[in-house]
């Protein structure tokens, strides 16, 4: 039997099925970006002036007390180093280079820091946190990354303001997240993203990060498969859950923002993979913007999430870096648990 037509006609298919998960993957960053612009109005309409209750911290005009990391990888291409504007304002002030060799714990933890810094992006400003937190230590976060999530929702907006706030003595205290005893001062999620976070990194050394993002996405879509959790000991089946640290705005949308970073709550968020046509329902909400409408998408406020996987230990995305994490865990919070320096604004 020749089976040379069914042959041509299962590869023409596939082609076809590349070429539409292309052009949806297109479309959805498009009308992503569009979305993205109307949330941060909204996002900047509903914020108050101070993302927490604010704390009184000494001046440190000189920076003295301060210990600071620096990721010089951080940030997009042929971004300025932040290194001689931090030292110019604090000249006073430690600043140790991220490097592969450097052990980042023992750096942080050597006596004599009064603030702990970091100048980078989400992930190196998570990793200090931690350190910060559990020592008792306020924090000096500085937007040198390519997002700088964290630093945008406490309302600073470049590296001369987070260190004016320093030398300022201003700053708030904020909830921290935790997964599996892991901190997360933004986002954990699970599923689908982190899926394309990894493949993301596998392309982007050698076709930059946003032609790799595009990529990444084509393939996640193409074969990516739902996930069997227990959730607060129900079975689901989903694609996606997003735990925010703090209520994003919008709702019912890709989550864009925090008006607060104290509000003690856990925005969970998730894409069920049980539906009929789950993954459809959901491209087709994400491009008509009614993301909320489908059944397929659901919203929550809580203090704790219980999460159990039927696989063994799971993959995660905690602030955009991925990591493993057991195979049974609560997503919890810590209203309040680390002082931020953020600047002061008057009220609108």
């Amino acid at each position: 039997m020749d089976t040379t037509p069914i042959t041509d006609s299962v590869a023409r298919a596939r082609r076809v099925r590349r070429l539409v998960v292309l052009l949806v993957s297109v479309l959805v960053g498009a009308a992503g970006m569009s979305r993205r612009r109307r949330a941060i109005a909204l996002h900047d309409a509903v914020a108050p002036p101070r993302p927490g209750p604010v704390v009184d911290e000494p001046c440190r005009s000189d920076g003295a007390g301060v210990r600071m990391i620096v990721n010089p990888d951080s940030g997009p291409m042929l971004s300025p180093d932040p290194t001689p504007t931090i030292h110019e304002a604090l000249p006073k002030a430690e600043l140790i280079e991220l490097t592969e060799d450097l052990d980042l714990d023992a750096a942080l933890r050597e006596h004599g820091a009064e603030v702990l810094g970091a100048a980078g992006g989400d992930g190196t400003i998570n990793c200090v946190a931690a350190i910060a937190a559990d020592l008792g230590l306020p924090m000096l976060a500085a937007p040198a990354g390519t997002f700088n999530h964290l630093c945008a929702d406490a309302r600073i907006d470049s590296v001369e303001q987070a260190v004016e706030a320093v030398q300022q003595g201003e700053a708030v205290q904020v909830d921290i997240g935790r997964i599996d005893g892991q901190i997360f001062m933004n986002t954990a999620t699970l599923g689908l993203y982190v899926e394309l976070v990894d493949a993301r990194e596998r392309f982007e050394k050698r076709i930059g990060k946003f032609p790799a993002l595009l990529v990444a996405l084509v393939l996640v879509l193409g074969r990516g498969e739902p996930m069997d959790l227990e959730i607060d000991g129900r079975h689901r089946r989903i694609w996606l859950l997003f735990a925010g640290n703090c209520t994003y705005h919008p709702r019912g949308m890709l989550p864009v923002g925090r008006p607060r970073l104290d509000d003690g709550l856990l925005d969970v968020r998730l894409i069920d993979g049980s539906l009929p046509w789950a993954r459809t329902r959901l491209v087709g909400a994400l491009l008509l913007g009614r993301l909320n409408r489908t059944k397929a998408y659901e919203e929550r406020r809580t203090e704790k999430i219980s999460i159990c996987s039927r696989a063994g230990s799971l993959r995660v995305a905690i602030d955009g870096e991925t990591t493993d994490v057991g195979d049974a865990f609560d997503i919890t919070k810590q209203p309040l648990a680390l002082t931020l320096f953020s600047p002061a604004r008057p009220a609108v």
